[in-house]
């Protein structure tokens, strides 16, 4: 009997760690979607002077 409550109560653990798993990949992907969105937005707003340094960089760089 204590070998059946304890199989029991093993199995109740893992599922309930599998569930949150789940849970939490999909947590996961709305994060690296809200990220990707933010930094399309930041590259799209801030593109001319994004272009600007990298111009100026690239002419430093060529000086030396």
């Amino acid at each position: 009997m204590r070998i059946a409550s304890f199989l029991f109560f093993l199995m109740c653990l893992l599922s309930c760690s599998s569930f949150n798993k789940s849970s939490n990949k999909s947590l996961l992907s709305k994060n690296k979607q809200k990220a990707s969105d933010y930094n399309r937005e930041y590259y799209q707003k801030n593109r001319e002077k994004l272009k600007l340094r990298a111009r100026e960089r690239y002419r430093r760089n060529k000086k030396t």
